[in-house]
């Protein structure tokens, strides 16, 4: 799979990215509050800058959060209508996650600890293992609370040598790490490649499982939100 469009409106800004053949052309929203509603604009232009067709399009990778609610359900509507008429694949990845690959591709480790300011105090929080050439795997489940609940059980087990943390959940680094079952280093990461990383992780993950529209839902992390 060689052209793939990513779909990022889980923030405030939101962005647009194509790959094709190769080439990485994106294109970020200027406005914070209204930018998910530009989706189909930022689409579209970097379509035009990479020189093809809607058709030529192979598949879609969009975020699917957690993050902004009414931001992800417009750019994963716009994500599922562009693959239904174009008859495509898509694939939804969680912003956790995503953190997680940002991370391991910038500081050549496999295990993340992802925590995610949430509201009330409390956190969105997954574990993962990346692996360069099949994607990600999440340990256990994302979870949402505070971080003295967060139940970290299940990754007392994982064979890792060393893991890393990364996520403003964890505050100035050291919140919890005297409290973590495992030693973990914490890792302030980059997001200004963060849509170029997008689509060509949709380039993996597509290529090895073309059949996942089903994936392509908003992650709420918890079903019922109570606050």
């Amino acid at each position: 799979m060689n052209t793939v469009l990513a779909i990022d409106t889980s923030g405030g800004n939101c962005a647009a990215g194509l790959i094709n053949s190769g080439q990485i052309y994106s294109k970020s929203s200027d406005s914070v509050r209204h930018g998910a509603q530009e989706i189909l604009d930022l689409v579209d232009d970097v379509r035009q800058r990479a020189g093809i067709e809607l058709k030529a399009i192979e598949g879609i990778i969009a975020l699917t959060g957690p993050g902004s609610f009414t931001g992800l359900r417009i750019g994963i509507g716009a994500a599922q209508g562009l693959s239904a008429s174009l008859s495509i694949p898509s694939i939804g990845v969680s912003t956790l996650a995503f953190e997680a690959w940002l991370a391991s591709r910038q500081n050549n480790l496999q295990h993340w600890l992802v925590a995610q300011r949430a509201r009330d105090q409390e956190v969105y929080f997954g574990a993962y293992k990346i692996n360069i050439d099949t994607g990600f795997e999440l340990i256990g489940s994302e979870q949402v609370g505070s971080l003295d609940t967060i139940s970290l059980q299940h990754i007392e087990n994982v064979d890792a040598t060393e893991w890393g943390a990364t996520g403003e959940g964890w505050g100035d680094g050291s919140s919890r790490q005297g409290g973590l079952p495992v030693s973990a280093q914490f890792y302030s990461i980059q997001h200004t490649d963060s849509i170029e990383e997008l689509c060509s992780l949709g380039v993996l993950l597509l290529s090895n499982s073309p059949d996942s529209s089903e994936l392509l839902l908003p992650n709420y992390v918890k079903e019922q939100m109570d606050y």
